[in-house]
């Protein structure tokens, strides 16, 4: 009897389900269309047919080494959530590249195309080997079988809605930067100098050559190493792959979001949805990154969720047939989090550290605690040990130097001001007022459940404000973390906390609508056109949100880079548009000449902005750089007002003459308009200076030799 009832309705989910993949692509079109009108859809469909080796190359990296880490080390999957599994294995295929290319450097292997080529095809080996009970249920093993397994998996409607949105915000953050010759402003210059080098040494270097005279690179690499193994892979170049990899990773934050709400604050899968739809649609940032080119950071986030979550699954010992499974995968990502950025692994850290106090007090249990410590400090010594090399290496730099400048007051008390005073724009630049009140409200409800868990992202919010300013409880370091960096982690804890309230709403008026007598049909209908309404809402302005302001590169100069590269000497070096930056202590570009060096080929006077942090020829390469701007400006740096630079003059053309400067190049768009800017009139009118190229706004002078 049990068999005849059973089958028909299997048989009924079977055919469910051949439903899903249409439904759920018809509501992608429905609120690509209803939020970027007919264009956005036309893009995405020609973009995929013509980008699709690109999509499976992503698709490839950000699947299947992370799938393949999780069978290895953390096996049991069968209470985890479908969609939260796999985020699991993105973050986790995100924080691999680092560490594999640290260890490779160490051991001497440079990498290439077909490194990454073993790298995927061992990750697949391993996902697709069968086990001892596939062997022993099977006479003859089946890769097809092994895919299939999948099927297994049975879709809930939180996974189909979390889907819908994850899929929906990717075609939304190609499409934005589809016109785009390279990152915005100035961080995504010497990412994509980083990027490139990894991949022309093939693993870590030390020489910036021939891009800059630097000697040490002490920088995070995470994000870089991400870009490096999508350019060896596909054989794209560095521009290209930097916009790529840098939205992808704005996917896939919102897939980690999700998997934090589940496996870390642990409340339920639609609550999660709700929270992953605000990050999406709503919230201004992490969408916002793409103008700042602020890519490093969304990687350290990424992987500082994985970091909570294998760390939270460390301290509860759930699901584990033996700890050292979850010691070695936390040691990892905690190596990986340490590669990928440093100021985010403190806030993560910190986080931590929080999360275990809260439990104590909260299980009231001194050997709970005590047996957390011991396996956190195991992980943490695994951890150490796989990033010591590099943690080794940053001695070579002055990052150390100028992260104990911060502590001990060495730094100029105006530069910290700045980096530690809250900003007017908190709301919306961080969030918006109403998510700040749904979060509220889900922090009452949590209180009133005692559920303490997703408590934890109110007490986390609060952390980022006195990490910002620790001056409030009294605490050293204030200005070392920026209030950018620090109150960006805000959609990672206010989101939760108002989707958990929403979750709570929705069930309550679900039970009241079925008692009712409402379809279910109906009510998941409404749902569905929520969803649609929000993403299309989101998409709308985050289609207009790049408006050019903050780019450097456009196409005209990309047409000039090219022009230089034919028609100006190897030996030539430029001068460019720069303005003082951080309080006066460094020199940043305002247009395309900051990117000469590696776009054209040709030297130029302004190195990236890393020359704060790392070693160049000389002990005083960096006073001696900004020396150069100060005598042609005519101001010291600490002065920002903006000069209009006349390099007419007897002293200038001296200067230009004695730092071994043949050109001067003037770009088509400067960011921030309000800053240092080259005379081009000044010199239009001299005899000293030719004008040699003049092409949409671009301005190129050559130093006429006397």
């Amino acid at each position: 009897m049990t068999r005849i009832v059973a089958e028909p309705i299997a048989t009924r989910r079977r055919q469910r389900a051949w439903l899903v993949p249409p439904v759920a692509s018809a509501v992608v079109l429905g609120a690509l269309i209803a939020g970027g009108g007919g264009e956005i859809v036309q893009w995405a469909v020609s973009g995929a047919l013509s980008g699709l080796p690109i999509l499976i190359a992503l698709a490839a990296l950000y699947v299947i080494p992370g799938l393949a880490l999780l069978r290895i080390l953390s096996p049991h999957t069968s209470r985890t959530h479908p969609m939260a599994y796999l985020g699991m294995a993105i973050g986790l295929s995100t924080a691999l590249p680092p560490l594999v290319i640290l260890i490779s450097s160490v051991i001497g292997i440079r990498w290439g195309a077909i490194h990454v080529w073993i790298y995927l095809l061992l990750s697949c080996l391993v996902v697709l080997w069968p086990t001892r009970r596939s062997i022993q249920r099977t006479s003859h093993f089946s890769i097809w079988q092994r895919l299939l397994r999948f099927q297994r998996i049975r879709l809930d409607s939180a996974s189909i809605a979390l889907t819908i949105i994850t899929s929906t915000a990717l075609i939304a953050r190609f499409f934005i930067v589809r016109h785009l010759p390279t990152g915005l402003l100035g961080d995504s210059y010497h990412h994509t100098l980083i990027a490139h080098l990894i991949r022309k040494n093939g693993g870590l270097f030390d020489s910036w050559e021939p891009y800059a005279p630097l000697t040490t690179f002490t920088y995070h690499f995470g994000f870089h190493a991400n870009v490096a193994f999508l350019l060896w892979l596909t054989g794209i170049d560095s521009a290209t792959g930097v916009l790529i990899v840098g939205q992808m990773l704005g996917g896939i934050i919102i897939l980690m979001v999700f998997v934090l709400c589940l496996d870390v604050f642990g409340i339920r899968p639609w609550a999660g949805v709700w929270a992953t739809l605000i990050v999406a649609s709503i919230m201004t940032l992490p969408s916002l990154y793409v103008t700042w080119g602020r890519y490093t950071q969304l990687t350290g986030q990424i992987v500082g969720v994985t970091l909570l979550v294998c760390w939270t699954m460390l301290s509860d010992r759930k699901l584990q047939e033996s700890l050292w499974r979850p010691i070695a995968l936390a040691g990892m990502t905690g190596a990986a989090m340490m590669l990928t950025h440093y100021l985010v692994s403190v806030i993560i850290g910190a986080f931590l550290v929080s999360s275990i106090l809260v439990k104590t007090l909260v299980q009231r249990n001194l050997n709970t605690l005590k047996s957390t410590l011991l396996l956190y400090a195991i992980a943490s010594c695994i951890a150490a040990v796989l990033a010591a090399p590099w943690l080794i290496n940053l001695t070579n730099g002055y990052l150390l130097r100028n992260a104990t400048g911060f502590v001990s007051g060495g730094v100029g008390d105006r530069h910290i001001v700045s980096l530690s005073t809250l900003p007017r724009d908190i709301v919306p630049l961080y969030t918006k007022g109403y998510v700040l009140a749904m979060a509220g409200i889900g922090l009452c409800i949590a209180a009133w459940r005692r559920f303490w868990k997703i408590s934890l992202a109110g007490i986390w919010s609060v952390l980022a404000v006195i990490i910002v300013a620790p001056y409030i409880v009294g605490l050293p370091g204030t200005g070392i973390i920026d209030h950018i960096t620090a109150l960006s982690s805000w959609f990672l804890t206010l989101p939760p906390l108002a989707g958990y309230a929403i979750d709570a709403v929705q069930r309550r008026t679900t039970t009241a609508l079925r008692s009712a007598g409402t379809p279910t049909n109906l009510i998941r209908a409404v749902l569905a056109l929520v969803i649609v309404a929000i993403l299309a809402w989101g998409i709308t302005w985050q289609t207009s949100m790049i408006d050019g302001t903050t780019q450097l590169v456009t196409h005209a100069d990309m047409a000039a880079m090219r022009w230089i590269r034919t028609h100006i000497p190897p030996d030539a070096r430029f001068l460019v548009n720069s303005f003082p930056a951080y309080s006066g202590y460094l020199l940043a570009g305002s247009d395309a000449g900051w990117w000469i060096p590696l776009l054209a080929e040709r030297q130029s006077t302004l190195p990236p902005i890393t020359y704060g942090t790392e070693r160049g020829p000389t002990d005083d390469y960096a006073l001696r750089v900004n020396a150069v701007s100060a005598a042609l400006r005519q101001r010291p740096l600490t002065d920002e007002r903006p000069v209009l630079i006349d390099l007419t003059s007897q002293r200038a053309l001296s200067i230009l003459r004695d730092n071994g400067v043949t050109h001067i190049y003037s770009g088509a768009h400067a960011f921030p308009p309000n800053v240092d800017r080259i005379d081009t009139a000044k010199l239009r009118a001299s005899p000293h200076f030719r004008l040699v190229y003049d092409q949409d706004g671009v301005e190129i002078f050559e130093l006429v030799t006397q």
